[in-house]
């Protein structure tokens, strides 16, 4: 291995294994380590890669820690293209794949526009998707088509062949985008703070608190349910598009200094709400209310639906910045804390991942590697003979091992 400090871990399509470290990338082909000292130059010391696979088994190597542009590897030689040779900039953000094979890649800085490889050379596109790092675009595919939407900036379409921008300036009720979605008929829903728009063939439709009973409150969430009806929610109501028309509906009980800051449905169609006092399951028209834990004030989330039917959350507490977790059993929630080396010692998840037995694997910067069976926490630590406290990376490979990073002791496999 180049270095001690694995940042991140990737199995490609002939299963082998892809490592950044502090200093440089490496592949493992399940016989032996292989570097790479022709990335000299190409290959930051000290920068965590990430990898990206295309249909054709080539791989793609970017960090946004870099600024020397991204580097293509055809299993024969690495190229590195930057402003020079095609792209828009040479700080990259993000890149993916659009429905058709296309390579996007997003800058860092979203104001210098947008590079497209369309299989054979770079596209550049001068549009600006958002304003600053803190109000980065997001991209939803709709077939061949692709929409690019921010905080600021409006919504801007890609047909296929150029790039159209709807904002306050050409009759978009707003430019600041909550969320986009895609009903059943590839019509695009967009939500802003007070409206609703509708892309139709070619022109929009605007529902808004003048012509439909959409909730006057701001919206928050725009998403399509179970049943593929629209539905947006605010802080107090949720309301789903019916017939052609906003059906409002409203927590009854929900006290009225609270607020609704989270929702989503579970594997049955039924709705969960996270509101800042308690969690509210929607049941076939049925509220039913779960207290809350006094520690519930919370920042980010992320929701997982075991095949049992249970379901597990995880809340950054905003007074502390730990990340805990709350699993409802069918019967109730529960207060699930991960485990701690130290309790001075934040706990910063940096990734996971789920194992073949549903199991979740957690890998947590200054407290080790931890494990969650959906009943009990187990915690690897360097005092009890595990390799490092200091996790960086973590996967499950597709030969049922799993592969764990440090930040300043190599990895380990477990199998």
């Amino acid at each position: 291995m180049p270095g001690n400090c694995v940042f991140n871990i990737y199995e490609d399509s002939q299963k082998r294994i892809w490592i950044s470290t502090d200093k440089g990338i490496a592949c493992f082909d399940n016989e032996a380590w292989k570097t790479f000292p022709e990335t000299a130059g190409k290959i930051e010391s000290g920068v965590r890669y990430s990898f990206l696979e295309d249909a054709k088994g080539n791989l793609w190597i970017y960090s946004t820690e870099s600024s020397t542009g991204i580097v293509f590897y055809d299993n024969n030689a690495f190229i590195l293209y930057n402003k020079s040779t095609g792209l828009s900039d040479n700080t990259v953000n993000s890149l993916f794949f659009d429905p058709i094979g296309r390579l996007w890649v997003l800058p860092e800085n979203p104001k210098n526009g947008l590079s497209m490889f369309d299989g054979n050379r770079w596209n550049k596109y001068d549009v600006k998707i958002g304003t600053a790092v803190y109000d980065y675009p997001s991209v939803l595919f709709n077939g061949n088509a692709l929409w690019f939407y921010s905080l600021t900036e409006g919504i801007t379409l890609f047909d296929g062949e150029k790039m159209m921008k709807f904002d306050t300036s050409n009759g978009f009720p707003d430019n600041q985008i909550v969320g986009v979605c895609i009903d059943k008929d590839h019509k695009v829903w967009v939500a802003v703070k007070n409206a609703v728009a509708v892309y139709d063939n070619s022109k929009w439709v605007i529902y808004n608190t003048q012509n439909s009973k959409i909730p006057s409150e701001k919206i928050t969430r725009i998403f399509q349910d179970v049943d593929e009806l629209i539905c947006i929610s605010t802080g107090k109501t949720h309301a789903k598009f019916v017939n052609g028309q906003w059906e409002p509906y409203q927590l009854k009980k929900i006290n009225k200094e609270d607020e609704i800051l989270y929702f989503k449905e579970d594997g049955a169609g039924n709705l969960w709400y996270v509101t800042r006092n308690e969690f509210v399951l929607m049941k076939g028209g049925e509220e039913i209310h779960y207290a809350a834990i006094d520690e519930f004030q919370r920042d980010a989330y992320w929701f997982h639906l075991f095949p049992d039917g249970r379901i597990m959350l995880r809340l950054t507490l905003s007074y502390t910045a730990d990340e805990v977790f709350y699993v409802f059993d069918k019967k109730e929630w529960t207060l699930q804390k991960m485990p701690k080396i130290a309790d001075w010692k934040k706990g910063f998840i940096e990734q996971y991942t789920i194992d073949s037995h549903e199991v979740l694997w957690f890998a947590s910067l200054y407290n080790g590697l931890k494990s969650f069976d959906g009943a009990n926490w187990k915690l690897y630590k360097k005092s009890e003979g595990f390799f490092s406290d200091d996790i960086y990376s973590v996967i499950y490979d597709s030969k049922n091992r799993l592969w764990v990073g440090s930040k300043d002791n190599g990895l380990v496999i477990m199998e």
